[in-house]
Order: C-alpha cells, then sequence, then structure tokens
C-alpha cells in the first residue's frame, strides 16, 4: 500500500466517526444558543465544519506496516523517561492537541483499500465536476439576465433599501428563468428578480423579498457558500456533513431573515409577505441546480416564520458574543480529546519484504558484540528477540563516548514484538532487563550491513545508531 494510500484511508476512517461526534456537540451548541441571533449560531455551525475537515486530517501520521495479518493491534504512547529502559511505549508522528496519543492500528486486505482509494478518488472527481457544472449553470443563468426598469413605487423602495444596507451599486436585474428574487456576488453583486415581480407584487412583498437579498449580498454569502462547498467536497461522504450543511444554510436565512425585518416596520409584517410570496410561487421550484441564493432555498419557511414570530425577547449581542465564545470552547476541548485518539491503518507486509529482516544483526564493541537482534519469519511473521552485554551505556547527551561497555558478558534473550516495517526500516518494542519499555528502529543499509536507533527519546536527548552486521539465519 503507497503512502497516498495510506493517508487517503486513515483520512477516510477516522472522519466517519470524528464528524458525527462533531456534529452532535455542535447540536448542543445550537441548543444553548437558541435564544442568540441566528447570525452567531451560524458561526458556530461553520466552525464546527472547518473542524470536520480540519480534525481527521489530524489523524493523519506516515504509514506503519504490520507483518502478519492482524486486524487491530493497539499500541499506546505513555510518558517515561530514564536511560536505557525508560523510554516512551510506541507512539506515532501523528500531530495531536492532547498530550496523550491512543492509537488502533487496523490492517485493510489490498483489494478493500484498493476499492477505498478508488472509490473516494470518483466521488470527489464526481463531486468537483457537480460544483463545476453548478458554477457553469450560474454564470449562464447571469448572463441570461437583463435590465429592465422598476415601476416608480418599486424603485423608490428598492433605493430606499438599498440605503438602509450602505448598499448602492447593487444592480436590480430581471430574468425570465427566475422562480423568486435571488442574488449573485460574482463578477459583481447583483439582485435578480422574476419578471412577474416588476407588475404583480405588492408594495410590502417587494419591500421584504429586496430586504432579504440584499441582506445576503451585505453578508458576502455567495461567495462564502461556494467556500463551503469547496472545503466540504473531501468529507461529503458523511450524512453528518450534509447535516452540517444544512444548519449553515438555514442559520444563514434565518440570520437574514432577521436583518430585513430589522430594517422594516414590523417583523410579523415581514412573515406575512414570506408566506405571500412562498404562496405565489405555488409548488413550483427553481429548474435547475445553481449557486444562486434565493429567497427559498432551504425550504424551512415555517421554522423561519416561527423564529420571526417568537415572542421571547433576544439575547442582547453582549451575551450573544459571550455564548459564542463558550461554545467555541465547547467545540475546541472537544476536537482535543478526539485527537487523543485515532485509527492508523496498518500495511500488510508480504513474507518477500520481509526476508531482508530474517538473520542475526550483531553490534561490535572492540572486538567483542555488545547486542545481538536475532530474527526469523514464523508462518510469514517476523519473531525473535534481542540479547544486550550485562553492563553497557549508550551516551544521549553528547557527554561521553558513545558506547561504553564495563561487562561484556551477553545476557538472555529477550523477545521483541510489535514490527512494523516501512520499506527497509523495521521498528519493534523491547522490554529490556530492568523491565522498562523501549522501542528500536534497525535500517537495512546493504545486504547484511545496517542500524540499529534507539527511538523515542526524552526531549532534548538523542541516541547514535548502532552498526550492525547480520549472519544469515541457520535453516532448520
Amino acid at each position: 500500500m503507497s503512502t497516498i494510500s495510506h493517508l487517503l484511508t486513515t483520512f477516510l476512517v477516522n472522519s466517519l466517526w470524528q464528524i458525527p461526534l462533531i456534529a452532535a456537540v455542535g447540536a448542543l451548541c445550537a441548543t444553548l444558543m437558541r435564544s442568540v441571533p441566528s447570525a452567531y449560531r451560524h458561526v458556530v455551525w461553520v466552525v464546527a465544519l472547518g473542524l470536520c475537515l480540519g480534525l481527521p486530517l489530524t489523524s493523519i501520521s506516515s504509514p506503519t506496516s504490520v507483518s502478519c495479518v492482524n486486524p487491530v493491534s493497539l499500541p499506546v504512547k505513555t510518558i517515561g523517561s530514564g536511560d536505557l529502559g525508560g523510554q516512551d511505549k510506541l507512539g506515532t508522528d501523528r500531530i495531536s492537541l492532547s498530550k496523550g496519543n491512543h492509537v488502533l492500528s487496523v490492517a485493510f486486505p489490498p483489494l478493500l483499500t484498493w476499492f477505498l482509494v478508488s472509490g473516494y478518488a470518483g466521488f470527489l472527481l464526481y463531486r468537483t465536476a457537480r460544483i463545476g457544472w453548478s458554477l457553469r449553470r450560474t454564470l449562464k443563468f447571469r448572463k441570461a439576465a437583463y435590465t429592465r426598469a422598476l415601476p416608480g413605487p418599486l424603485s423608490a423602495i428598492a433605493k430606499r433599501c438599498k440605503r438602509a444596507f450602505a448598499l448602492p451599486d447593487v444592480v436590480i436585474l430581471c430574468s425570465p428563468d427566475a422562480l423568486g428574487p435571488v442574488t449573485l456576488s460574482f463578477p459583481h453583486p447583483a439582485l435578480i428578480l422574476p419578471e412577474r415581480f416588476f407588475s404583480e407584487v405588492s408594495e410590502a412583498d417587494f419591500s421584504s423579498a429586496i430586504c432579504h437579498e440584499l441582506a445576503h449580498i451585505r453578508r458576502h454569502d455567495f461567495l462564502l457558500n461556494l467556500l463551503y462547498e469547496f472545503a466540504s467536497t473531501p468529507i461529503a461522504f458523511n450524512p453528518a456533513t450534509e447535516w452540517i450543511k444544512n444548519q449553515i444554510a438555514l442559520t444563514r436565512e434565518l440570520a437574514c431573515d432577521e436583518g430585513a425585518a430589522a430594517k422594516l416596520p414590523t417583523r410579523s409584517g415581514y412573515a406575512r409577505s414570506l408566506v405571500n410570496i412562498a404562496r405565489s410561487l405555488g409548488a413550483a421550484s427553481r429548474k435547475e441546480s445553481n449557486w444562486a441564493l434565493g429567497l427559498f432555498d432551504t425550504n424551512t419557511l415555517e421554522e423561519r416564520v416561527m423564529n420571526l414570530l417568537r415572542k421571547t425577547n433576544r439575547i442582547n449581542p453582549k451575551w450573544g458574543v459571550a455564548l459564542s465564545a463558550v461554545a467555541m470552547v465547547l467545540l475546541a476541548m472537544t476536537c482535543i480529546g478526539i485527537s487523543a485518539f485515532s485509527l492508523q491503518t496498518a500495511q500488510t507486509t508480504k513474507s518477500s519484504d520481509l526476508q531482508q529482516f530474517v538473520g542475526k544483526w550483531t553490534a561490535v564493541h572492540d572486538g567483542a558484540p555488545f547486542m545481538i537482534l536475532e530474527l526469523k519469519l514464523d508462518q510469514d511473521h517476523l519473531a525473535g528477540g534481542m540479547r544486550m552485554a550485562n553492563n553497557f551505556h549508550i551516551d544521549t547527551d553528547g557527554s561521553g563516548p558513545a558506547i561504553q561497555i564495563t561487562d561484556k558478558t551477553l545476557l538472555e534473550s529477550l523477545p521483541a514484538k510489535n514490527f512494523k516495517v516501512v520499506g527497509k526500516s523495521l521498528t519493534f518494542d523491547y522490554k529490556d532487563y530492568d523491565g522498562d519499555d523501549t522501542q528500536w528502529r534497525l535500517d537495512v543499509s546493504g545486504s547484511d550491513t545496517g542500524r540499529l536507533t534507539w527511538v523515542e527519546l526524552p526531549e532534548g536527548m538523542k541516541a547514535p545508531a548502532i552498526p550492525v552486521t547480520k549472519e544469515a539465519a541457520k535453516a532448520h
């Protein structure tokens, strides 16, 4: 399995369980903020979407390999210190927002990995093509719109609404394909009205529709909506992602409703206009998908009207900012907790790839062996152990000789375990004679030469690589 396959499968498997957790916390935050202006809840959902993309990315590490088809192994990193035998347990070089890493290693069969990677690549191509197709239709829709003068009273209302939102340069166009008012911000902000809005709509309804669409332009919703769509594409396969995007769309419409209603005489009058316009549209919907933001894109009219007619007072903006900060902290703490746990896909290594490590690897100092690593294949799995001199020291701070041996007597072999193979490197765990867990790496540099390195040392310490030579394993 290539590095790209490893990265993709690790990203996918972590996305499957991390995104629903973020969505659940986002729903809790939204519930706590139900009396806060919708613009604040909208920001919380946008942050949640960003975390849904970012958190699985932090779970990615360099690929690990296993020498057997072992479905699950659980290496856990703990904090330790000391000389030989006082090391951290096996860890991974993934990004984590918390101190401890709890990594569950999962091995996928090559065929399943191929299907996952191929299916995901096809999904990304489909989503990208779909976005491109929608953008093309949007530009075509914009190009078909034309300039048409508004009747005198409606023109005055439009100018008044533009002044209220400080948007004097927004052009108002007419389109035969528009079923309702929509806004576009590319290449320039434009408000596109259906033909009947120039003759068959009341002044109150016209004013409400214009204010809602201008609120979209004021908030730059068109471009932000595109950004959210592109950002969510890598995780759009997860149903929780689509649900979060729906919450973003809903709170966006609620925020625009609240902004528009604030520019009009009454909230109830604005709500009545929404119902009138929706009734006039009937069962019709937009003919084709595009990125223009319309008045009824989210199909949540009832919830929007109820939000406008709610009799409880809204929390003032200062409390809204405070509750938003609390929600952000809650989301951040959740992500920090989740980042301590991850699934890592492990490569199943063929026995032919393991043969390079099989044999007796010996480290010699002053003519005498002081470390022997002996490895063999056992039913296509690596197995073996390591012997060390009775008393020797490896320099880890640069204060003395790299190797110091006071007693060259070799002790009994202790088993090595948790073999991880990446190319010509073999990493394994080893419990030394004092009962401390250490981690070592064997790097093969030639047919019978290599280097042993003591890894996962405490911060600031570094052990020198120990040259070793291999003696072929004896045939049994």
